[in-house]
């Protein structure tokens, strides 16, 4: 059983760091063979070394999402939250090249000192931590509301006074607002 265990650590931690998946490289200390003893401190260092390169490709991964995620401002257009994702990435697009409609996890991960548009309030997509048949919970704000609230229904309806959206303001607060009133976007790189 043991030895099974450790084959199946020594296989993760190579996938881990196999070179597909640009990773550091491991160099396991101690290769064990069936039939001989083994010691605690030779079992230590080839966890030392797993645990040195799993860490190392943390950081490498957590600078490249922190890289990714960047605040550009709001669109220089408007719509009614009711258009579409894609009208409202477009948007964005139109407005910073390459960019989509933010989240609020990348608006909360992102810098603000090179955005630009900011006044008023934009249409901005929740990070849910929690959905129910008909309550959500944003990770990031906080808010709280009915599932369609959130997304004018999928950011299908603008008619209805009742269809809300979840909105971000140029100060950062986060506020569910109807759908039928023009905004702006939250764009993201």
């Amino acid at each position: 059983m043991v030895s099974k265990s450790l084959s199946l650590a020594f296989t993760m931690a190579a996938v881990i760091a196999s070179p597909q998946a640009a990773a550091s490289s491991l160099t396991v200390p101690n290769i064990f063979t069936s039939g001989t003893a083994t010691s605690a401190s030779e079992m230590n260092a080839n966890f030392t070394a797993v645990k040195a390169a799993i860490d190392d490709n943390n950081t490498r991964i957590s600078s490249t999402q922190s890289a990714t995620n960047s605040f550009q401002g709001f669109s220089s257009g408007t719509s009614t939250g009711g258009v579409g994702l894609i009208t409202l990435g477009n948007l964005c697009s139109s407005s910073f090249a390459g960019s989509h409609v933010c989240t609020t996890q990348e608006f909360a991960t992102s810098s603000y000192a090179s955005a630009t548009g900011l006044s008023g309030d934009a249409w901005i997509q929740p990070t849910y931590s929690f959905v129910g048949s008909s309550n959500a919970l944003d990770a990031v704000s906080g808010v709280a509301g009915t599932t369609p609230s959130f997304t004018c229904r999928g950011w299908t309806q603008s008619a209805s006074i009742n269809d809300k959206a979840l909105t971000v303001s140029s100060v950062g607060k986060f506020v569910i607002q109807v759908c039928s009133t023009p905004r702006a976007v939250a764009c993201c790189i």
